[in-house]
């Protein structure tokens, strides 16, 4: 601490380390590239021929004579077709099954099209066709080139007879299929057991402008590859999924019209269907929308699950005209205006087990009760999102877990909320696992989220979580809280694990979170309070902490049973956990925090790094890892047994083995003939000094201006006869009534047990614990000479002016009336002398000294547009380097403590400009500073300054001159 008044001020001092684009649509009818009602106004308002407009002629061809219509003696009927410019589909639509077209009138998207008239085939080529007849395909129909125009004009093309896995398929490079229709055109099948009716390949291209697909057995249509546009149509009724899109498919599919996708189904095995429409088994496929979807409806199911479904939707659809296959899950719009695939909206029990049933993946949105309800059961592959939300089982009188995962089911918990406050509870069960019971071949996956205050009664296991034989639980974050497994003390039965219980071949992994204030209760048979390690299973503890859990029997924090296998790595801590039982029954609580049956080993297969346990054995005594050597030390293990403790044997493997005898205090002691110093006397047991690398900390941990801990190696401390190894730490002056604590460790990091002199008093618990004031004290009573004691009675009032002046534990301080023999006369032959010029630009801005366990003096110097660092600076007759302070204070010191019996000598700080012109010196002492101290109006500072004064005339008395 530095005092600065003025030119001789007076400051404190801080020292430690000062130094998609959207097509345009008709704004008046939403359609585009649409077919217009055959009823509609043509573009001079005229309405267009119906069914009941329709004219009748004769036919003027004489061939027309041979047609069935006219053998028939039926008039042949058609429609005029009015002149249309836009780009609606223009056609004669058929109004019998005799509808003569007139070809010249056939037109899409402006382009002519000519009549096939073929029933058993299709053009094996580019062009544009409208068919005449229906057509029956015996054979698969490929189209490998060109771009064909195909107009179903309302005819059907089905596939008839053959087991082909597809009808039409549309490949090759540069090939394009263009499907249009003008009303009630069909693409089907019949008897065609395994096929697809479209099925294409890449690079080709299929668009759908109309018609319709129907009745395949496998996919109506199947997209393999290449690229699929529907700006029309209809794809229903279709067995084994309207789309597929395969997971090898290289586009997305795209929509630019209104379409509908609907009433296809899916087989689900043994001859029944579920909803199956359009089948994204690509995950990373989506749906392009190139247009306005007006009143299209998509059945939409994605191998996916849940994320963004469409590209380009907003502004031309919204979610309405998508409906997800499976009602459990939901299709929303994200914020940017796209459909996305999402969880369903769980309010209730039943809502969240279906949810399980099928596998869906849940966030919950409120909390979940269920008092009345059965045991939530997964058998898929599940996760659920608590969102901050609480699934409460109830406590139910019935008794049952909350959750059940079995018949290969996987469950994966998280919490998504910023408090982390979702929570699994009410689990009350006879059997196992209050909260979760993860079944045979079962996993479980915690990432998040709290399995809090669940139970299982009597000859049960896992009050939080059963893991179940050949059962795996992997636990990366989160936390098993307060969770119980009871036994009635006079019952023989068992009820061990009351955070996690481990089974034969079970696996536990923990990587992380907290298994804490667990309880295994009742009989002393109720072992493993945070985790029970049962035969043959294996629990590897990668990071994490089990802290605070109790039990009756052994393994308080974790119990690890014979035959089974502990790993312990990274940062992983069991620590704090208590058992209140001993083995004869008896309440006596003790640490006891991983449980070592005969056998079990600690097996060490990462570098510990923070890693902290205690251990106890069943065997007491003996090596209880396998692998610690290079990748830690015995210090991250300890004994929770007071007589043992944890060392390493000559393979770097930890052992339990007796403790030494106690070290021993043999006194304290303060110095002042130096620094200030608190010291502190132990005996300290030589089979412990021989081992090695023991050492003492002296720690003040009110202060914290004083390092925490000073660490002393008791092969550097010296040896006093009579007293033992002696061990200081240097304290400021204000620091006086600081209490600071002594303890004593072996090369692995044992604390090591102290004694009193007699034997009779322990202070390992605590440290041995002291302070300066009980020292100084002790000097006013106590045995020792006049001049001792006169530096004691100094000492004391200059440390209690100290906590004065800077308000440190001063309630009730007062300094002697030995302060009022001090008066500037007294200290007037200790005024500084200066002599010189001061070099251009420098001034003199004070003296200061600092008071911590010695005193150094400063010299202040302040600068007006020179460079600082362009004088030559020296302190009796040696240079020093100009130093800087954090705030820019410029300053001379001695690199040197001034020490009690010496604060009285002078010293000569001189600065000089470049050339040796202009010298300018001060001399000045310690006692300078404390004379310009006295010398003030200001109570505190001036005690401050007397009590340093008497300080050091009491230390010159008592030690002379030595240095």
């Amino acid at each position: 601490e530095e005092l600065i008044p003025g030119e001789d001020g007076l400051d404190e001092e801080q020292t430690s380390g000062e130094d998609g684009l959207d097509e345009e649509h008709n704004p008046e009818t939403g359609d585009q590239n649409g077919e217009e009602d055959s009823s509609a106004e043509n573009q001079n308002g005229e309405k267009e021929p119906s069914k009941g407009d329709l004219t009748v002629e004769e036919y003027p061809d004489e061939e027309a004579a041979d047609s069935p219509a006219r053998n028939d003696g039926a008039a042949d009927i058609y429609a005029p077709v009015e002149d249309e410019t836009d780009n609606s589909i223009t056609s004669d639509r058929q109004m019998t099954n005799n509808l003569l077209a007139d070809s010249q009138a056939h037109e899409h998207n402006d382009v002519h099209f000519e009549p096939w008239n073929s029933v058993d085939s299709l053009p094996s080529e580019g062009g544009s066709y409208y068919l005449t007849e229906d057509v029956t395909l015996t054979e698969k129909w490929t189209l490998s080139s060109g771009t064909l125009n195909l107009c179903l004009n309302g005819h059907t093309i089905c596939g008839k007879g053959h087991s082909r896995d597809q009808v039409i398929s549309i490949e090759g490079e540069g090939t394009v299929l263009n499907l249009y229709d003008d009303g009630g055109g069909t693409i089907t099948q019949e008897n065609c057991s395994q096929a697809s009716l479209v099925v294409l390949s890449k690079p080709a291209v299929f668009n759908m402008y109309g018609g319709t697909i129907r009745g395949a057995v496998a996919s109506g249509v199947r997209v393999m590859g290449g690229s699929f546009t529907m700006y029309g149509g209809t794809i229903t009724d279709n067995l084994n999924w309207g789309v597929t899109v395969d997971e090898y498919s290289d586009k997305d599919i795209t929509i630019s019209g209104s379409v509908k996708i609907t009433d296809n189904k899916r087989g689900t095995g043994w001859g029944r269907f579920a909803t199956g429409n359009l089948f994204l088994k690509n995950s990373v496929r989506k749906i392009q929308i190139n247009g306005s979807l007006g009143d299209s409806l998509i059945g939409i199911t994605t191998n996916a699950g849940k994320g963004i479904l469409t590209n380009g939707l907003p502004g031309n659809g919204d979610a309405d005209n998508f409906k997800y296959d499976d009602d459990d899950y939901e299709i929303w719009l994200n914020a940017e205006g796209e459909a996305i695939v999402d969880n369903p909206h769980i309010t209730t029990w039943s809502e969240l087990q279906k949810a399980m049933t099928n596998g869906i993946d849940v966030i919950l949105e409120e909390n979940i009760n269920g008092e009345y309800e059965k045991t939530l059961e997964v058998h898929n592959s599940v996760v659920v999102d608590l969102n901050g939300h609480t699934i409460d089982r109830g406590m139910p009188d019935r008794g049952g877990n909350v959750i059940k995962i079995d018949w290969n089911g996987s469950l994966t918990i998280k919490d998504s909320s910023p408090d982390k406050s979702g929570i699994i509870t009410g689990g009350l069960t006879y059997g196992s696992g209050g909260g979760v019971y993860v079944g045979q071949g079962c996993t479980f996956i915690m990432d998040g989220g709290s399995i809090y205050g669940n139970s299982t009664m009597d000859n049960c296991q896992g009050g939080g979580v059963y893991v179940g034989q050949g059962a795996t639980f992997i636990m990366n974050d989160g936390s098993i809280i307060n969770n119980s497994t009871y036994v009635a003390e006079e019952s023989e039965q068992k009820g061990p694990g009351g955070g996690v219980y481990v089974g034969q071949d079970a696996a536990f992994i923990m990587n992380g979170g907290f298994i804490t204030e667990n309880w295994s209760q009742g009989s002393n048979t109720c072992q493993g309070g945070g985790v029970y390690v049962g035969q043959g299973a294996t629990f590897t503890m990668n990071g994490g902490t089990i802290n605070e859990n109790i039990s009756t029997g052994n393994g308080s924090g974790v119990y690890v049973a014979d035959n089974s296998t502990f790993s312990f790595n990274n940062n992983a801590q069991v620590i704090d956990n208590l058992r209140q039982f001993d083995d004869n029954g008896y309440f006596a609580e003790k640490n006891e925090n991983i449980y070592l049956a005969a056998n079990a080993m600690i097996h060490i297969t990462e570098l510990l790094d923070g890693a902290r346990a205690g251990v106890t054995m069943m065997e007491e005594k003996g090596v209880f890892t396998q692998g610690l050597k290079g990748n830690g030390n015995a210090s991250a293990f300890t004994s929770d047994t007071s007589e043992y403790r944890v060392v390493l044997n000559d393979d770097g493997e930890a052992l339990l083995t007796e403790k030494p005898a106690p070290c021993v205090i043999k006194g304290v002691s303060g110095s002042f003939n130096d620094k200030i110093k608190l010291n502190y006397y132990f005996d300290i047991p030589e089979s412990v000094v021989d081992e090695g690398s023991a050492y003492v900390t002296i720690t003040n941990d009110v202060n914290d201006e004083t390092p925490d801990a000073v660490t002393l190696p008791v092969e550097e401390a010296d040896y006093v006869e009579g007293k033992g190894f002696r061990f200081s730490i240097p304290l400021a002056v204000k620091e006086a009534t600081d209490t600071i604590t002594a303890r004593l460790f072996d090369q692995w990091g044992n604390e090591l047990s102290i004694q009193n002199n007699g034997g009779d008093t322990d202070y390992t618990k605590n440290g041995v614990q002291y302070s300066l004031a009980e020292y100084l004290t002790w000097l006013e009573t106590g045995d020792v000479n006049e001049e001792d004691k006169a530096v004691g009675e100094a000492a004391k009032d200059y440390h209690t002016a100290a906590q004065i002046y800077f308000d440190y534990n001063a309630d009730g301080l007062s300094v002697s009336s030995a302060v009022n023999t001090v008066t500037a006369e007294t200290m007037h032959e200790y005024a500084s002398v200066r002599d010189g010029d001061l070099p251009e630009g420098v001034s003199i801005r004070g003296i200061s000294a600092m008071l911590e366990s010695n005193n150094t003096l400063r010299l202040y110097l302040g600068f007006n547009d020179v460079d600082p660092y362009a004088f030559t600076y020296h302190i009796d007759d040696e240079e020093v380097e100009l130093k800087k302070r954090k705030d820019g204070a410029y300053y001379l010191a001695l690199d040197y403590g001034v020490y009690s019996n010496h604060l009285q000598d002078e010293h000569i700080y001189s600065v000089s400009d470049a050339d040796g012109t202009n010298t300018y010196s001060i001399k000045a002492s310690v006692l300078t500073y404390a004379r310009s101290c006295v010398i003030t109006k200001n109570t505190k500072i001036s005690n401050l300054g007397k009590t340093l004064y008497l300080y050091n005339k009491a230390a010159v008395d008592a030690f002379g001159d030595e240095e």
